[in-house]
């Protein structure tokens, strides 16, 4: 194995997967530079072995996680996506595209799918304002934060969001992960509750 990799002058993360006799089998990242001497006869190789045998592995768990969760939220009632550490989305399922009233670009749309953002008092929200941008920017989840969504045909929802930053294995955040509830219906019931209490604290 090494004689066919070492020839050359400069290698960078090679990686190598070999079944060794005592160890069993291990992937390795090799690193190798040539180094050169006044006498030119003489080669010397500078060489470095990583086993990443363990971190190849969380990687592959996570990855085959990653599947299962996806085929696992797709039909949840919640509305359930995720971005990616750039904010672009990778993923969303049925209930989010109900909500969002439009089926976003994966890998386009930035912070999430929704036409427009609001805030509470109806301010326009900007998108790297957003909860999900937040807890992506700051690293932090964000625990029922409350928006308004505008579909593209005009109509709205009251919406409480709840994403959660996502890290690698070596600390940093890779994206965010968010579930969205349409509370539309238990906001106009609480706002008509106060005006029926205030209208009978005058009569």
């Amino acid at each position: 194995m090494l004689e066919e990799i070492l020839p050359q002058k400069h290698i960078t993360d090679f990686e190598v997967t070999h079944q060794f006799s005592s160890i069993g089998k291990r992937t390795v990242l090799l690193n190798a530079l040539e180094i050169t001497r006044e006498r030119k006869e003489e080669k010397l190789i500078l060489l470095s072995i990583e086993d990443i045998t363990e971190r190849k592995n969380a990687l592959e768990i996570i990855k085959k996680t990653g599947e299962r969760f996806s085929h696992l939220v797709k039909e949840l009632p919640a509305a359930v996506y995720s971005c990616d550490a750039q904010g672009r989305l990778l993923f969303y399922n049925e209930a989010a595209v109900k909500l969002w009233g439009r089926k976003p670009e994966i890998g386009k749309d930035l912070w999430g799918g929704a036409y427009k953002i609001l805030s509470p008092d109806g301010t326009l929200m900007p998108a790297d304002k957003s909860p999900m941008a937040i807890a992506l920017k700051e690293g932090r989840a964000i625990n029922g934060d409350e928006i308004i969504i505008e579909r593209p045909d005009g109509t709205r929802s009251v919406v409480k969001v709840y994403p959660q930053p996502e890290f690698g294995l070596s600390g940093e955040i890779t994206g965010v992960i968010s579930m969205a509830f349409d509370v539309t219906e238990q906001v106009r019931a609480t706002n008509k509750l106060k005006q029926s209490e205030s209208a009978f604290a005058t009569w």
